[in-house]
């Protein structure tokens, strides 16, 4: 049998989440481009990894695993 495409993700329940910096601060993650996307989740994760930013690292993590959510639901689409 040929492989079944993945089911299409659900939109997450709840809020959109927003860009929390940069030029895109505020705007929902579901109306950035892919390479602001790619951009956020890059920043956070060198923020991630910063010492110095550790006070933000919790914060952090959350936005980076929205925006992968929000890359993985465009992907499987």
């Amino acid at each position: 049998p040929s492989p079944r495409p993945a089911p299409a993700r659900p939109a997450p329940s709840g809020p959109d989440p927003v860009c929390p910096f940069g030029r895109c601060k505020g705007t929902p993650m579901s109306a950035m481009d892919d390479a602001s996307l790619a951009w956020l989740a890059t920043a956070l994760d060198t923020s991630i990894g910063d010492p110095a930013k550790a006070m933000y690292r919790r914060k952090n993590e959350g936005d980076l695993a929205s925006v992968r959510d929000e890359q993985n639901r465009r992907f499987v689409r």
